[in-house]
């Protein structure tokens, strides 16, 4: 951000740069602060924001204001983690356990492997003599 007097004597150059897109802010929080601007570009390019010099020290300090309040903005965006192995590693566990605990019941539990080999309901385990229904014959 610069700052000269290069102006005529009726006008103060409040900031000048090449860059469209920092003049334009500039000149949004000069109109927020309704402070009276102009823009105005030279023969080389360079994009100067003037207004009257009783008000060139209010817009510079709006406009120092400006630049300190969002020296760091917008902040860093945090790093974000995907637990891809983590949540992985249990489901894995739990699909290479849990065959394993269909096939061999506990000891006066039901045994329910009639429904895998193709007894397509609880009654037609139960009504085979396979877990609790024999218990109750």
């Amino acid at each position: 951000m610069k700052s000269s007097s290069s102006a005529t004597d009726s006008e103060s150059v409040v900031i000048s740069s090449r860059e469209h897109a920092l003049i334009d802010t500039c000149s949004l929080v000069l109109s927020a602060k309704n402070i009276n601007h102009q823009i105005r570009q030279d023969h080389q390019a360079t994009i100067q924001i003037i207004c009257a010099p009783e008000i060139a020290g209010r817009a510079r300090y709006q406009l120092d204001r400006y630049f300190e309040e969002n020296r760091n903005w917008p902040p860093p965006q945090p790093l974000v983690r995907h637990p891809s192995f983590p949540a992985l590693l249990p489901t894995l566990v739990l699909i290479g356990v849990w065959p394993s605990f269909s096939r061999s019941p506990v000891p006066g539990g039901r045994d329910l492997t009639g429904l895998k080999q193709g007894q397509t309901t609880l009654a037609q385990c139960l009504r085979a003599g396979n877990g609790i229904g024999s218990s109750l014959r």
